[in-house]
């Protein structure tokens, strides 16, 4: 099912529509469309972050000073039995509004800022990434690679001490200290893998792709079957 949340929206136009549809499908959504803010609807907000236990509050506006922060307050005083997780904000960026239209869409609120926040857990992400030439002359050296990979996995099940300690050299930090940042991570295996390219990677990247055309970060839309060879697996 994925996260579910419930989106205050402050806003209009395109921001509006980000909004709405910015989850991509990996968010269940229920919107609450504030036309006023004096009166605040106040009873909406509530009935809302009674159903989804979490709130993110989208403005086409600063973030000291704005609106926004009087809707969090209210949800956090009114509504925190409710919360399972802290109220979150998607804003305007805290600069005076360019001139020039590239920085201004670069300043505003858009479907990739409202998605990464409404995420709202630390990611970490491993990819191994190959040129197609390299492995077309070098399949034992892929597969080796690959192998070696879910074996590191296969080892912080087995032997989660010493993987920790392996680890936390690496960034300095002891295993136990290691082992506490650990605890916020989804380790994907191999079975874990091959789910993830079967259901959910191409409603990723086709997401992906939407949002960063849309913010002209790029103009060539790549196909998720040709980023991901999966011989491997």
């Amino acid at each position: 099912m994925g996260i579910i949340l419930s989106l205050i929206l402050m806003a209009v136009g395109a921001i509006l529509t980000w909004g709405v549809n910015s989850s991509g499908g990996s968010i269940n959504i229920d919107v609450v469309d504030l036309r006023t803010v004096r009166p605040m609807d106040v009873e909406a907000i509530a009935r809302s972050v009674q159903k989804t236990n979490r709130a993110v509050v989208l403005e086409e506006g600063w973030e000291v000073c704005g609106m926004g922060a009087q809707v969090v307050d209210f949800i956090q005083r009114e509504c925190f039995d409710d919360l399972d997780a802290p109220v979150l904000r998607v804003h305007q960026e805290d600069v005076p509004m360019p001139y020039a239209k590239n920085l201004e869409r670069a300043a505003k609120p858009d479907a990739g800022k409202i998605l990464v926040t409404s995420k709202e857990y630390p990611v970490v992400v491993d990819v191994l990434v190959f040129k197609k030439d390299f492995l077309q002359k070098n399949p034992k050296i892929v597969k080796a690679t690959v192998d070696s990979f879910f074996e590191a996995l296969d080892m912080i099940k087995r032997e989660p001490d010493k993987a920790y300690e392996l680890m936390g050299s690496v960034v300095k930090q002891p295993g136990d200290a290691f082992a506490k940042s650990a605890a916020y991570i989804a380790w994907q295996d191999r079975a874990a893998n091959k789910a993830y390219y079967a259901k959910d990677h191409k409603q990723f990247v086709d997401f992906a792709v939407r949002v960063l055309k849309s913010t002209r970060v790029i103009e060539k839309e790549p196909k998720a079957e040709e980023m991901v060879d999966l011989r491997f697996q």
